[in-house]
């Protein structure tokens, strides 16, 4: 432990990390979807790989404090940390800032004077080739990876505003949301400022107090947002969600607790653990205040659309929830009133369209969600009109338009998996003899997929 892990010592310390990261808001996005598993996961085999390597480097696996780890059980820990790092690889792709981090965490924390670089860089090479190979694989079968390489320079700027934004929400979690409101173009605006502040901070850190554990913090944060800035690779989703932060809190839970030992040189070490505790109490506060507002796709988006009132994607989202979740009533009340449903045109007819047919009255679900569909497919939007429009030609026996319909949907799969699912399944049940649609709940299906073009 680097100096300055005052009265509560190391084990005090390593508690108020875990502490930090456990009770911090943001999390609750990850626990609250079955999606979210992933992220667990990636989480749990990264901080394995990390520990795994830490007892290697530090000699606890061997009894050994004095030195590395020697014999098997260095070698063991060693293949711990090697195994859990693609298995946090096979979790999520995301685990490429866990590459990056591996080598900043050994530099900063474990590397002891005068110990070479040659042979932990070519163990990080060898070991990272299969790794980057997948990630490559997986990239390739969806984007044009060297497009998105060539255009990176011109994205800096959005990646500073993407980094800022999760900054902030970091910091002050409230109103927390699955995904938030966001300027993409280039113009100079408080997440940019934030951004900047961050990067600034993060570079005057690293160059005075190089080795301490709060600029390895300030990095961990750093790096473990790489992926999502949209820099190297640009994502098809939504740019900020409290699930990107789930790593980075490690990260800003080691800058806590250095910064809650540095106030213990300048106060009673009882009232700087304390004013932690104080910290943590607000954390776990909010954490259960969250808990159920996200109980559910219709809590979860009701609570965005109260919250964002403007934004045109929760409550587009809130509506598409309450027919799937059978609450007629207030996705009409909402699909009538709602502003933002006038552009583009296809959106509120196709609400009415859907919860007519849902009503079981298809034939006067027609003209709303052939009007939406014809809108949609002028509009070059994603036709989503289609699939309720398939079912109320399918309930009216012309099965031919039915098919054409879904088909539509279907020939765009990769732009909304869930849709895609919905359609497919539709299409089987009348190619089958069905009567209907079999029973299934998409609703949790949906993952990270945007619902709204």
């Amino acid at each position: 432990m680097a100096r300055g892990a005052q009265e509560w010592g190391v084990r005090g310390a390593a508690l108020l990390v875990t502490a930090f990261f456990m009770f911090h808001p943001v999390h609750v996005e990850v626990v609250s979807y079955i999606t979210g598993q992933k992220d667990l996961l990636y989480g749990f085999f990264s901080l394995l790989a990390l520990y795994g390597l830490a007892v290697y480097s530090s000699g606890r696996a061997s009894g050994d404090d004095s030195g590395q780890a020697s014999g098997s059980s260095g070698r063991i820990w060693l293949l711990v940390a090697a195994i859990s790092y693609y298995l946090a690889f096979m979790a999520k792709a995301m685990a490429v800032a866990t590459a990056l981090f591996l080598p900043v965490f050994w530099i900063f924390v474990l590397r002891r004077r005068g110990e070479g670089l040659a042979g932990p860089a070519v163990f990080w090479v060898a070991l990272n080739l299969p790794a980057f190979a997948w990630v490559l694989y997986s990239i390739s079968t969806s984007v044009d990876l060297l497009a998105q390489l060539s255009g990176a320079s011109l994205r800096v700027l959005l990646g500073v505003k993407v980094l800022g934004a999760h900054a902030s929400v970091f910091l002050l979690p409230w109103p927390l949301n699955f995904g938030y409101p966001f300027n993409v173009s280039g113009n100079f605006d408080p997440n940019m400022l934030m951004g900047i502040v961050f990067l600034g901070a993060m570079a005057i850190s690293a160059a005075i107090r190089p080795r301490s554990l709060a600029t390895m913090g300030i990095l961990a944060f750093f790096i473990f947002m790489l992926p999502v800035l949209q820099v190297f690779v640009r994502i098809q989703n939504a740019l900020i969600f409290d699930r990107y932060l789930y790593m980075a809190v490690f990260g800003g839970a080691i800058v806590f607790e250095r910064f809650m030992a540095a106030a213990s040189m300048r106060m009673r070490p009882r009232a700087a653990l304390l004013a932690a505790l104080g910290v943590l109490t607000i954390l776990a506060s909010l954490t259960a205040a969250y808990v159920p507002k996200f109980q559910s796709d219709v809590a979860s988006l009701r609570h965005a659309y109260v919250n964002f009132q403007g934004w045109d994607r929760p409550a587009f989202d809130y509506v598409y929830a309450l027919i799937e979740a059978g609450e007629l009533e207030e996705a009409e009340r909402v699909a009538l009133s709602e502003r933002t449903f006038d552009r583009p045109e296809w959106v509120r007819p196709y609400f009415m369209g859907w919860i007519e047919l849902e009503r079981g009255r298809p034939y006067e679900s027609l003209s709303y969600l052939e009007l939406a569909s014809y809108y949609a497919m002028t509009g070059g939007y994603f036709p989503f009109p289609d699939v309720p429009l398939g079912k109320a030609y399918m309930a009216l026996g012309k099965k031919g338009k039915a098919a054409a319909a879904l088909r539509r949907v279907i020939a765009r799969q990769i732009q909304n998996p869930l849709e895609f699912y919905k359609a497919k399944v539709i299409l089987k049940a009348m190619e089958a003899g069905g009567a209907g649609e079999p029973g299934s709940d998409s609703r949790d299906m949906g993952g990270e997929g945007s619902k709204k073009p």
